[in-house]
């Protein structure tokens, strides 16, 4: 993935974004059997980052795109 210098990108904001326009708590995504809510929870902090699989999973839930997640525009 390419990333522009001059945009600062952190797959946290996009989450917590997704997360705040769809009313998602961390324990929603341990709930539907998509990833713990001790992961969501570094994820927003910004200490892990998902797989691939984890990544697309999370945003189907989160009905955005993987790339919009991940930074692009």
């Amino acid at each position: 993935m390419r990333r522009n210098a001059d945009v600062e990108w952190h797959f946290q904001d996009r989450l917590q974004e997704a997360m705040e326009d769809n009313m998602v708590e961390p324990i929603d995504f341990e709930t539907y059997d998509i990833v713990s809510e001790s992961s969501v929870k570094n994820y927003l902090k910004g200490t892990n980052i998902p797989n691939l699989r984890t990544a697309h999973a999370m945003a189907q839930f989160l009905n955005v795109s993987v790339d919009w997640l991940c930074g692009e525009d």
